[in-house]
């Protein structure tokens, strides 16, 4: 799944979540750890607004990360 983030320049970037290792709050924004190990983001949106469109409706049903498997390193 693919989000749209801004980085701290202001630029956008587009994000596939399914490769996002970690994620956790850095300043006022957030880090994002991705598989590739020279690409990591710092991002104005916060943790929750993250979330939140991670969380949209795909296809009518609600995506969400389950619970029990959370991304490697992600505070919970």
């Amino acid at each position: 799944m693919w989000i749209m983030l801004t980085d701290v320049s202001g630029d956008k970037i587009a994000v596939n979540f399914n490769h996002v290792l970690s994620y956790n709050v850095y300043g006022t924004g957030t880090r994002l750890v991705t598989l590739s190990a020279d690409l990591t983001f710092f991002v104005r949106e916060s943790t929750e607004e993250i979330e939140t469109r991670v969380n949209r409706r795909l296809n009518g049903t609600l995506y969400r990360r389950p619970k029990s498997t959370p991304p490697l390193g992600c505070k919970v």
